[in-house]
């Protein structure tokens, strides 16, 4: 198994490499080279370096941050929709910007925009139906015991034997995985960064059980004045059920399903037939325009001919959920936290990268990506037309909800899974003026789990590419109208987004590409 080639530079940043005849002149004169220019592969880096990159960092401010999240967090973007008319006000915005600071187009036909295309249509609620057949027969209540989960609906008339799956859905299997084709899987917590693999089972549907509230639930079936969305090429019907609704079926099977919901973090994936049950899935959807929403890509060439094949991907997404059911009389799902934060740290970063006077050895991509809301739909896109060669990207930073809670921590979701983890470490060692410290979601329990899975960063994972995810946690306005720009925290946010800068110009100028951990890589990266 091929987990990468090479290991970030012991410092995080590439050895200082002093020529020949330096250190000679130096032994000569007994004078400390502190001015002397460090050349590697045509890239040369002064020794002052420090205080430049210090000075790049400083160009991101407060008050650029606050500007640019208010303006895509206003109630006049209406949540950022996907696809929206606001949805391409704000990727003018950031094309705008990157523009102006002199940034290469990475899109499509020499601009900003790479797009992509989506189906968009509206689920007709009265049709949805989700029902057994066999000795134990039972008809499930649309809005009480399930919800027409994503994004990923035609008109379906599926029907397929219930199979539960016990385990990690990306561990190793003890059954031939071939058995599922035309099943209907029912699978505890989901299949986390595991939908390309589920997929490839060609399962007839796919029932996700979690401990849901029917309240959610209810929400879900409420009519919607606007579209859901799939990918071209989805293929199944996915439903959201709670634990209690499948309690019985899994009963009459022996199946317990408190216990199957602790058995989500096996080793080992096992398949449990549902006695003589067949689950019939039945839904009728309404087409729509179709629509091209569009991704915004920027690229800074690198400066060392060795490594400027090379790219580092920074990604943010700048979508969100349009405009809702009112909520003390605001319908407007703003997205200041998710994820217009992350963006404006994001295109914070690519401005001061732009503003440097010498430019990394690796090159350095800008992603913004749309319809993350909707299984990450921008991203996938972005890594199977990439600008650059996948295999040429060695690592990936993610920005989402990088503006609320803790003014002295950040969560860096992937430290432990790369030595990418060792470059942030670094960096805040050398940047005390940051005052952060990185941990993980361990040290949080309220968080949810499997974060890798939980924003566009899991593109990457499933292409094989070390991550990091930075993240300032849960609060009570997620997904709500009132994550507004108001609740910032812009002083945290700057230092954040300074982090974000120090830690891709260290990877983008190191000697050697990021390494996964072993483990990290069997665990996280999806296999065939």
């Amino acid at each position: 198994m091929l987990v990468a080639r090479t290991s970030v530079g012991k410092e995080g940043i590439p050895p200082q490499v002093r020529p020949e005849k330096h250190l000679m002149l130096a032994a000569r004169t007994g004078v400390v080279l502190a001015l002397l220019v460090a050349c590697s592969g045509g890239a040369c880096m002064s020794a002052n370096a420090p205080a430049l990159h210090r000075r790049a960092a400083e160009t991101i401010t407060e008050e650029q941050l606050r500007r640019d999240v208010h303006a895509l967090a206003a109630d006049s973007m209406r949540g950022r929709w996907t696809p929206s008319p606001e949805l391409e006000a704000a990727a003018g915005y950031l094309s705008a910007r990157l523009r102006r600071a002199g940034l290469r187009p990475g899109g499509d036909q020499g601009s900003y925009l790479q797009r992509f295309p989506i189906d968009v249509f509206q689920l007709l609620l009265d049709s949805a139906a989700v029902w057994t057949t066999g000795s134990l027969p039972m008809r499930w209540t649309h809005g009480e015991d399930f919800g027409f989960a994503f994004n990923t609906w035609a008109n379906w008339d599926a029907a397929g034997r219930a199979v539960l799956l016990r385990g990690s859905v990306g561990a190793r299997a003890n059954f031939d995985t071939a058995a599922l084709a035309g099943t209907v899987l029912f699978i505890p917590g989901g299949w986390g960064r595991n939908y390309d693999r589920v997929a490839a089972w060609r399962p007839a549907g796919v029932i996700w059980l979690d401990d849901v509230p029917s309240a959610t639930l209810a929400r879900m079936a409420r009519p919607r004045l606007r579209p859901t969305r799939r990918a071209p090429g989805d293929t199944m019907p996915l439903v959201l059920m709670s634990y209690r609704a499948a309690a019985t079926l899994a009963a009459r099977a022996g199946v317990d399903t408190i216990g199957i919901a602790r058995a989500i973090s096996d080793t080992i994936l096992q398949a449990i037939p549902l006695g003589d049950a067949v689950v019939h899935i039945r839904g009728r959807v309404r087409h729509l325009p179709h629509e091209n929403p569009a991704n915004v890509v920027a690229f800074l060439e690198g400066a060392d001919p060795a490594l400027r094949g090379e790219s580092l991907v920074y990604s943010a997404h700048y979508d969100h959920l349009g405009v809702s059911a009112a909520v003390d009389g605001d319908s407007i799902n703003n997205g200041a936290d998710d994820n217009a934060s992350g963006t404006a740290a994001v295109l914070a970063v690519a401005e001061a990268f732009a503003r440097m006077p010498t430019r990394p050895r690796r090159s350095v991509v800008f992603a913004f990506v749309a319809a993350e809301e909707f299984l990450g739909l921008g991203a996938r896109h972005f890594l199977d037309h990439p600008p650059v060669p996948v295999s040429s990207i060695v690592a990936n930073l993610n920005a989402d909800m990088v503006g609320r809670n803790w003014s002295d921590t950040v969560l860096v979701i992937g430290r432990r899974d790369s030595d990418l983890g060792l470059v942030v470490d670094r960096v805040l060692a050398a940047h005390p003026e940051l005052a952060l410290a990185a941990t993980d979601s361990s040290t949080r329990p309220n968080e949810a789990r499997n974060l890798e899975g939980w924003s566009d960063h899991a593109a990457f994972i499933r292409k094989g590419i070390p991550f990091l995810y930075f993240y300032s946690g849960m609060h009570a306005d997620y997904h709500r109208p009132s994550d507004s720009a108001d609740k910032i925290g812009y002083e945290k946010l700057t230092r954040i987004s300074r982090l974000l800068f120090h830690t891709g110009l260290a990877v983008a100028n190191a000697g050697e590409r990021p390494r996964w951990t072993e483990e990290s890589f069997r665990r996280l990266v999806p296999q065939p």
